[in-house]
């Protein structure tokens, strides 16, 4: 990319999804130039992520209103406020504009968040005429949900993570008569870091920690959420399993924040806890990389947010361990775990269900439909664990025992022949989301 281009990275303080999946396009950025960094200053959006996804009555409102007409209602509502109210976030661009001694020709802006891009979408128009550069808007949806408001007009670009996305997104423009954007179906934008292929010896490390007859140590990844949810069932978790076996290693990772600080008290000083937190949101993405880079996680313990898209990875790779999804909150995580169902890379919600009672019944998995379901496991990635810590533990060492876990190892899901929408589980989407920009900017005569 010239220099008559300037690339701008733009993300908001919602939860460490929108920020994750910014770093993994920064990684992997094919260009000579160095792309900024520009994050909102609205406050207000990390505040409201946290109350909602906490408070049961605000967190039930914010889910009635994914869905049906309230969802409609609140798109249209919010998408005007958005627009008028970017005089904050224009400030910023022009700032940016000026601090280069030679005027950009086009401001290539890439936004992880939807109510950036929409602020940002309602300035280009301005930008233009006021400095005469061409903004060109790329937006990454950073769920496989395709709820309203990430449908944002006047962008250039919208990748999206499936067929089944798009299809929704651009269904509601024509139904609201918008400008239909270039939608782009790529698979989902992880770290290209992480993607690292594993070797031999780092890849038996990994895979013998998941067999109940081995003695060495079973390393267990907790990512804090953005929200700082679910640490009361995180202390259970790590009680319950040290019970089960002196073998597991927890590595804690997240925000060191007034509303965490309680629980990485009460983990500093236990044997079995490693804990990589910060106050700053990059740096936790950055310990969350240096932590797989350094040690052979086999279990992630997560919600299905942004973090389900690892399943991309298979075992042999950096980050493909086996993921254990904590009970989803709001509609984006059940859809991406529909994602992932859709793809054969977790079991069906029926054969999740039989499992639960197997383990609930004090059942062994054995016979026919023991063999079936073993079978299935090789070209798994994530398991849904059931409500309650209490029967967590019991999920987790039950599936050790009963090769549940081993079978999800052997990275049979990476060169399995899937479906007609094979292209949308690949670990390289950061790639092919600049090779598609690459193609946007050759067609400007950038």
């Amino acid at each position: 990319m010239r220099k008559e281009v300037v690339v701008v990275f733009s993300y908001a303080p919602a939860g460490l999804g929108h920020l994750r999946v910014t770093d993994a396009l920064y990684e992997g950025f094919p260009g000579k130039v160095t792309p900024l960094l520009m994050g909102s200053r609205d406050e207000a959006i990390k505040r409201i992520h946290r109350i909602t996804s906490i408070h049961p009555w605000l967190r039930a409102g914010m889910e009635q209103m994914q869905y049906g007409w309230l969802e409609d209602v609140f798109t249209f509502w919010y998408r005007k406020t958005l627009r008028r109210e970017n005089k904050k976030l224009y400030g910023q661009v022009l700032t940016l504009l000026d601090q280069r001694l030679e005027v950009p020709r086009v401001l290539l802006v890439v936004a992880t968040h939807f109510g950036l891009a929409h602020q940002l979408a309602g300035m280009k128009e301005q930008l233009w005429k006021e400095r005469k550069v061409k903004m060109e808007l790329v937006v990454v949806v950073t769920d496989d949900s395709p709820q309203h408001i990430w449908m944002v007009e006047g962008a250039d670009i919208i990748f999206v993570p499936s067929e089944t996305t798009k299809k929704e997104l651009t269904r509601y423009a024509k139904q609201q008569k918008m400008v239909v954007p270039r939608f782009e179906v790529v698979s989902y934008p992880v770290s290209p870091l992480m993607g690292r292929k594993l070797s031999e010896a780092e890849y038996l490390a990994r895979k013998h920690q998941v067999n109940v007859g081995e003695s060495n140590q079973i390393h267990v990844s907790m990512p804090l959420s953005g929200a700082a949810v679910g640490m009361d069932f995180y202390e259970k978790l790590i009680n319950g399993l040290e019970d089960k076996s002196d073998r597991f290693v927890f590595h804690i990772v997240g925000r060191k924040s007034v509303n965490t600080s309680w629980f990485l008290a009460k983990m500093v000083g236990r044997g079995s806890v490693r804990i990589g937190a910060s106050e700053i949101d990059r740096e936790v993405v950055d310990s969350y990389k240096e932590m797989f880079a350094k040690t052979p996680v086999a279990l992630e313990v997560t919600k299905p947010s942004e973090q389900a898209f690892k399943a991309l990875y298979g075992p042999r790779q950096e980050g493909g361990c086996v993921l254990l999804f904590a009970t989803p909150v709001g509609r984006q995580e059940y859809d991406n775990l529909d994602f992932l169902r859709r793809h054969n890379l977790m079991p069906s919600e029926g054969e999740q269900k039989w499992l639960w009672e197997m383990v609930l019944r004090g059942k062994k998995l054995e016979g026919k439909s023991g063999l079936k379901i073993l079978a299935e496991a090789e070209y798994w990635r994530g398991l849904s664990l059931p409500v309650g810590s209490a029967k967590v533990v019991e999920f987790i060492w039950w599936c050790m025992e009963n090769g549940i876990l081993a079978k999800m190892m052997t990275g049979r899901a990476a060169a399995r022949v899937f479906d007609e929408h094979k292209h949308e589980l690949s670990s390289k989407g950061v790639e092919k989301v600049w090779e598609v920009v690459g193609e946007r900017l050759a067609e400007l005569e950038i």
